[in-house]
C-alpha cells in the first residue's frame, strides 16, 4: 500500500478543487485509497514533494490515423482535408501501416502524461482492429472508433452505410468492454460526408450498443456553410438532433460556429462539447465561444485533434486555450482531467483523487512551486514542456518509457 507524499492538486469542478501543499496519496491493488494533507505522524513511503501530482489527462478528441501529417500549415478545413487527410487515411489500408502508427501515437500521448483517450482510426475494419490489438499491450484506456463516411471522399474511404453498421456490430462484440478499459465507438466526420441514412443508422447503432458517439460540429465557416447547402432547412445542430446523434454518450468536437438557439439544443441534449484550442488556431478556425457555452452549462473538455493539431501535450493545449479566451489554470486543469473523464463516460473511474477511482495520475516539474495552485499551474502552463512531465501512472503502476510493444 504506496503512500506518495507530493503537492497535490485535486480537481472536483471547473471552479472548485482541494490543493495540498503537502499531501498524501494512498494506493493500493491500483485504485485510490485516500488523498489527505501531510501531518507528522503521517507514514509515507516516496517523497515526491519537488513535483506537483495531478489526475493523469484526458484527450477528448483526436485522430490516431493523422499522427503523421502534423504540422502541415497553411490550409483551411476542407482544403486540409482533401490535400492531407484523406491520403494519409488510405494507407490505413495496410493492417501493419495501422499497428505502427498506433505505437507511435500511444508513446507520444502516454508520455505527455495523457492515459485516456478518445480516438478515430478510419473506416477500415482491419485498422480499428490492429488499434485495438496494439492498445490492448499498452497502459491506456479509452474509445477507439470506426469513422463512417458514404459520400464526398475517395472511394478507398466510402463504405455503404449498412456494410459500416454490419461491421461495427462485429467490432463492437469483439472488442468492446476489452479489460474494462477499451471500447468500441463509432465516429461520423460531419454531415458532408455522410448522407442521412448514415446519420441515421449510426443512431441506431449507438442506442442499441450504447457506446460513445463522435462527431465533428461547425469547426469552420465553409464547413457551416456547405452542410447548409446540403441540407438548407436545418440549422447544424438540428440536423444532428433531427437524425438522432445527440445525447448524453456523444461528444462534438469544436462546436465554435453555433448560434444561441443551437447551443440551447446542446444543452438539453445533454451531449459533451471537446475543445480543441491547438487545432483551431493551426486551421485559422475561429475563436472558440467559451463564455457563452458556459453560460448555457454545456460541459466542456479538452482534445488534441491530431493532426490539424500539432501536439497532443496538454500543458500546452491549455497554453492555447489561454490565448484565445482567457481562464484560471486551475480551470483548464479541470477541463484537461476531471472533465474530460466526464465526457467518455469514465468519471467514476478517473479524473481526480476520489477514493476508489483508478490510480492515474502524472508527477509534473513545476518552475514555481508554489502554495498558490493556479500560480504553480500557470508555470506549468507557460513554461512546461513535454520534459516537465516528469513520471505517468496507470492504475497505480508506474509507466516505464520506451514502452515495450
Amino acid at each position: 500500500m504506496p503512500r506518495y507524499l507530493s503537492n497535490i492538486f485535486n480537481p472536483l469542478s471547473p471552479d472548485v478543487h482541494r490543493y495540498f501543499f503537502p499531501g498524501v496519496l494512498e494506493v493500493e491493488n491500483g485504485k485510490i485509497i485516500s488523498v489527505s494533507e501531510y501531518r507528522h505522524n503521517i507514514r509515507y513511503d516516496e517523497d515526491l514533494t519537488e513535483y506537483l501530482l495531478v489526475p493523469a489527462f484526458v484527450d477528448t478528441h483526436t485522430h490516431l490515423s493523422q499522427f503523421h501529417i502534423r504540422s502541415k500549415a497553411g490550409f483551411t478545413l476542407l482544403d486540409w482535408l482533401s490535400n492531407f487527410v484523406f491520403g494519409e487515411e488510405a494507407r490505413f489500408s495496410s493492417r501493419e501501416y495501422a499497428g505502427d502508427i498506433a505505437r507511435e501515437f500511444f508513446h507520444e500521448a502516454l508520455s505527455c502524461g495523457v492515459t485516456s483517450i478518445a480516438l478515430y482510426v478510419t473506416v477500415h475494419n482491419s485498422a480499428v482492429e490492429e488499434v485495438f490489438n496494439v492498445a490492448s499491450s499498452l497502459p491506456v484506456r479509452g474509445h477507439i472508433a470506426k469513422v463512417w463516411m458514404d459520400r464526398n471522399a475517395p472511394a478507398g474511404l466510402l463504405e455503404p452505410p449498412d456494410a459500416s453498421y454490419r461491421s461495427s456490430h462485429k467490432l463492437f462484440r469483439r472488442y468492446n468492454n476489452t479489460d474494462k478499459r477499451l471500447f468500441f465507438s463509432v465516429a461520423l466526420r460531419f454531415p458532408i460526408t455522410s448522407t442521412e441514412e448514415g446519420m441515421k443508422l449510426a443512431a441506431r447503432f449507438q442506442n442499441e450498443t450504447g457506446t460513445l458517439l463522435q462527431l465533428h460540429i461547425a469547426e469552420s465557416r465553409d464547413e457551416v456553410e456547405r452542410v447548409k447547402e446540403l441540407f438548407p432547412n436545418l440549422s447544424y445542430t438540428e440536423l444532428y438532433q433531427r437524425m438522432g446523434l445527440l445525447s448524453n454518450r456523444t461528444v462534438l468536437a469544436h462546436a465554435i460556429h453555433l448560434a444561441d438557439d443551437e447551443l440551447g439544443i446542446l444543452k438539453s441534449s445533454g451531449a459533451y462539447i471537446s475543445h480543441c484550442p491547438a487545432a483551431n488556431l493551426f486551421l485559422h478556425s475561429g475563436q472558440f465561444p467559451l463564455d457563452r457555452i458556459k453560460e448555457r452549462g454545456i460541459p466542456i473538455s479538452l482534445g488534441s485533434d491530431i493532426g490539424a493539431g500539432p501536439y497532443i501535450l496538454p500543458l500546452a493545449l491549455m497554453r492555447d486555450m489561454y490565448y484565445i479566451n482567457p481562464t484560471t489554470p486551475s480551470e483548464m486543469f479541470y477541463y484537461a482531467t476531471l472533465g474530460g473523464a466526464k465526457a467518455l463516460g469514465f468519471g467514476d473511474v478517473v479524473g481526480n483523487f476520489t477514493p476508489g477511482k483508478d490510480a492515474d495520475f502524472v508527477l509534473l516539474s513545476p518552475y514555481v512551486l508554489s502554495h498558490n495552485i493556479d500560480t504553480t499551474l500557470s508555470s506549468l502552463i507557460f513554461e512546461g514542456e513535454r520534459s516537465s512531465v516528469r513520471s505517468v501512472y496507470f492504475r497505480g503502476r508506474k509507466i516505464e518509457f520506451p514502452l515495450i510493444s
